[in-house]
């Protein structure tokens, strides 16, 4: 007032602009637009222009923390100009940064692309490190929200650069967790952890907590998707105690909701409800409907599990009210086809197929092809109930063919290990769906289809496990090519992740439009892309691109002495197929958990010392398995394609009509399916035999309290396993890597048999990972491993063998040849021995740790491989390779012959029981 009595116009506008500018410092919008909206006028009378530019630039900021967006670009494209002719390039440097966010906001990322292009070197000629940082990192932002994040990767690598450069630790944490983001976006999750981890590190020393809080949280969804969810479980309890802090309110209920998920997990289903109640009165405190229906989905789903159907529908119709009133389109698809199911279990058809027909015309009016799988899956279930069984194969039919087109679309992150985890109830749903039409048709031919559903889940499923474990396998497959396919792949992934992100938000059809455009252009570059690899390398294009083969196929692969016993563990029954070279027979067993418990107790039996063969257990499961087709086999080659726990059964010691062991009558080989015999021989013919005959490596040194390490020092307590290794010890109960003293007798009395020259053999601190992989292995023909093999069934891709961890000095090595290096081998073997293993048999066995690492070794170069499927002591493993090699090598006996032969003379002699002798299997060729 003093200054307008006076008639100072400037001074009275430089005053309220800066009320205006400390109101906005106080959050206080209002206050701060009214100052500045009077400030304005008698600028612009004033010709106050560098004024008038940080006045409309401080509106842009009010308006954009008030979420008005529009507003926001409005004020700042104004200020833009007066920068601009003021020529203060930082002010213009920034007003471009500002409107490419607010462009990104309103969802117009090519334009909000744009002003960053033309902000960054701007940034570049002020010199100024944290401006460029800020940019690059919006960049990489922008090019996630579009499904271009392996561009992000450079983006934000680049603003982590120049955000160092500046000396600011918290922008450092912010580029770290960047990293970390786009990495986990991109499925590598070992990566991201790392970034995330470094980044915490920071913000710990920074004291920032709310960031800390948020980058702690993505740290434990990470190891809950690595399969650590007890750790996950600490870790979540952390960020929550930081985000309680900072009144991260929102966070908070994000942070709930996640560990309700690990409990349920777990199935502490009481410790998940309770996390998921606090989860959804948070989300209802501040006001987000949607994070507050996916709760109650959350809590709809752990009712249902728990047959609490009533409670389950009152989560789900609560849910559908959330997702109407904020026009959450995906979330009411999902809590639609969850009603379906819930009214399934119910009986209820009508309301069932009511729901689920709904559910299915809205995903597929949002083009939520994910969900659409679900929907029809259970519409399937419905129509079968119903007794419709045509209609019921031909949606779960339409849902496979989906799943299969999208499964390599699926994000690497939450999604994928959740989509990966589900869809094998689809295939026991076909599979069960074809039986009981063979059931009411037996002439039709339904069970020999199914014989096919069953060699196609498998294929795929050998496919998940490489996709989970990101396998990057190189071997026989030019890199520039292998390069685009990763690279394709990945941009299909990332933009089927955005492709949801956008679908449950505010989109336009053009929007929904040009990425369908994208997607397809990619889809016809990937296929084009495959068939090139198809040509190039078929033994690759094998493994990454299975084609199943048919029954007759099968049979075509088969001798008149061979016979093919396929086992399928479905919920409610299990099938087994005999497949000879003339016909496909099928008959039902009991549901899988029935057949699996008898297989736990069977396993126990026959792992534990001085136990006969005729135990309780054994002889139950062997008339399970064997009992419906005993009067089939007479007494022909068996080669057994099993499931889940039955993959670690010695079916060799399963007693026969006669009370016999199997192996008395048979010989018996096992396969991963039966479709991998058409690619082991395509592999095979014409390659030329090795020139060598064993390399063995064996006896290898674990600890630096060893009495072979040369430095004393060293010799202390012994040394844990760490990292991955730890993990998997731990999975398989291996607890301490003992010296396998007697491998040193069994590696010699190989030796003696092969003679010197035509053999090699690593002891000691020779027996290394850098020994297996180099390429002098693929002269031999038989590649013996003496050592400590982990068959992981928990998580498959941390099986492998254990090699010398230390060096001479006692140093810690890398001596762990994981599942991924063996997939990198180049072998010429035609056999590859594991003579020592340890095996996880947890109780959710789905048997891909066995599956996984004989398959590595065949990918490899070597068609069969012999492991054994629990820790036989060394005195009675090096007995029976010197009578399998001694077969093989004098007898010229084929290795499923020398096998059979070795082990009917040791169960011929008392002072060894099946425990000493069935372990061993051999897995593939058995010609």
């Amino acid at each position: 007032p003093a200054f307008r009595r006076l008639g100072d116009v400037r001074l009275e506008t430089l005053t309220l602009s800066r009320l205006g500018t400390v109101h906005a410092e106080l959050n206080e919008g209002k206050q701060a637009l009214g100052y500045f909206q009077r400030a304005l006028p008698l600028c612009r009378s004033q010709v106050m222009r560098r004024l008038e530019g940080l006045i409309l630039h401080t509106m842009g900021v009010v308006y954009a923390n008030q979420g008005d967006a529009q507003q926001a670009i409005e004020h700042y494209s104004q200020a833009l100009v007066l920068h601009r002719q003021n020529h203060d390039e930082r002010l213009e440097a920034l007003a471009l940064t500002t409107l490419g966010r607010n462009y990104e906001r309103l969802g117009d990322v090519p334009k909000a692309l744009t002003y960053y292009e033309q902000a960054l070197p701007m940034w570049q000629s002020l010199d100024d490190h944290r401006g460029q940082g800020w940019v690059l990192s919006s960049i990489g932002e922008a090019q996630i929200s579009v499904g271009e994040a392996p561009k992000a990767v450079e983006s934000f690598r680049q603003g982590l650069e120049q955000w160092r450069a500046s000396k600011d630790r918290r922008d450092e944490a912010n580029g770290l967790y960047n990293m970390g983001w786009v990495h986990d976006v991109l499925g590598d999750l070992p990566q991201a952890l790392d970034y995330y981890q470094q980044a915490l590190t920071l913000l710990r020393a920074e004291g920032d907590q709310f960031t800390g809080g948020e980058t702690l949280r993505r740290i434990c969804l990470v190891q809950e998707r690595l399969g650590q969810t007890e750790k996950a479980l600490d870790c979540f309890g952390q960020a929550l105690t930081l985000l309680k802090k900072v009144e991260a309110r929102r966070e908070q209920a994000s942070t709930l909701t996640n560990i309700g998920e690990a409990y349920a997990s777990l199935e502490k289903n009481k410790e998940a409800a309770d996390y998921y109640q606090k989860a959804l009165s948070l989300h209802r405190t501040v006001g987000d409907p949607r994070g507050e229906a996916d709760t109650l989905n959350d809590l709809g789903d752990l009712r249902l599990r728990q047959g609490r159907v009533q409670d389950a529908l009152d989560y789900y119709n609560q849910a559908l009210t959330r997702c109407r009133s904020a026009e959450y389109l995906n979330g009411e698809a999902i809590t639609l086809t969850n009603l379906g199911a819930a009214y399934l279990v119910l009986g209820d058809l009508t309301k069932a197929l009511d729901y689920l027909n709904r559910s299915l015309d809205l995903v597929r009016a949002t083009g939520d092809q994910l969900q659409e799988t679900v929907a029809l899956y259970q519409l399937a279930r419905a129509e079968r109930q119903a007794g419709r069984l045509d209609k019921a194969q031909a949606e779960i039919e339409q849902a496979l063919e989906l799943t299969e087109r999208l499964r390599g679309r699926v994000a690497g992150s939450d999604v994928r290990a959740s989509y990966l985890a589900k869809v094998r109830n689809r295939y026991e749903l076909l599979i069960a769906i074809l039986m009981q039409r063979h059931h009411e048709q037996p002439s039709q031919g339904f069970n020999a289809k199914a014989f096919e559903v069953s060699e196609r889940a498998r294929a795929r499923g050998l496919l998940d496990l490489l996709s989970e474990s990101h396998m990057d396998i190189r071997q026989g497959l030019d890199s520039a090519l292998l390069e685009r396919e990763h690279a394709l792949q990945t941009a299909l992934n990332v933009k089927a992740a955005y492709r949801i992100q956008l679908l449950s938000g505010k989109h336009t059809p053009q929007q929904v439009s040009d990425l369908e455009r994208e997607i397809n252009a990619l889809t016809s570059d990937y296929e084009e892309c495959e068939a090139q690899i198809r040509t190039a390398s078929p033994n690759y294009a094998g493994l990454t691109q299975p084609r199943p083969l048919t029954a007759k196929e099968v049979q075509g692969l088969l001798d008149s002495d061979t016979v093919l016993l396929e086992y399928g563990l479905n919920a409610e029954r299990s099938f087994l197929w005999l497949v000879t070279s003339s016909s496909v027979s099928s008959y039902e067993l009991r549901g899988a958990a029935a057949i699996e418990s008898v297989a736990r107790r069977a396993y126990a039996e026959l792992s534990t010392n001085n136990q006969p063969v005729q135990t309780e257990a054994t002889r139950a499961l062997g008339r399970i398995l064997l009992g419906p087709v005993a009067g089939q086999l007479g007494k022909k080659r068996l080669l057994i394609v099993a499931e889940g726990a039955l993959q670690y059964i010695s079916f060799s010691a399963l007693p026969t009509r006669q009370g016999v062991p199997l192996i008395a009558q048979h010989e018996v080989i096992y396969l991963p399916s039966a479709s991998i015999l058409a690619a082991l021989r395509q592999e095979g013919a014409g390659r030329e035999a090795p020139s060598k005959s064993v390399a063995v490596l064996a006896d290898p040194v674990f600890d630096p309290s060893d009495s072979r390490v040369i430095h004393t020092s060293s010799r202390s307590a012994p040394a844990a396993p760490s990292g991955l290794l730890e993990r998997s010890a731990q999975d398989t109960g291996l607890l301490r890597l003992d010296r396998l003293v007697a491998s040193r007798q069994e590696a010699n009395a190989l030796v003696a048999l092969a003679g010197k020259e035509a053999s090699f053999r690593a002891l000691d601190f020779e027996a290394t990972r850098s020994t297996a992989t180099s390429p002098g292995m693929s002269q031999y023909r038989f590649v013996h491993f003496a050592s400590h093999a982990l068959l992981n069934s928990r998580h498959p891709d941390l099986s492998g063998i254990v090699l010398s961890m230390v060096d001479q000095q006692g140093q810690p090595q890398n001596g762990f040849l994981r599942l991924r290096d063996i997939y990198n081998l180049k072998l010429n073997a035609d056999l590859v021995v594991l003579s020592a293993c340890q095996t996880a048999l947890g109780k959710d066995v789905r048997g891909e740790g066995l599956i996984g690492l004989t398959r590595g070794f065949m990918y490899a170069g070597a068609p069969r491989v012999v492991a054994s499927l629990w820790r036989v002591p060394d005195r009675a493993t090096a007995e029976l390779m010197k009578r399998f090699y001694r077969a093989m090598l004098v007898e010229n006996l084929s290795p499923a012959a020398a096998l059979r032969k070795s082990q009917i003379s040791m169960a011929r002699e008392k002072r060894w029981t099946p425990y000493h002798w069935a372990g061993f299997v051999l897995q593939g060729e058995w010609k």
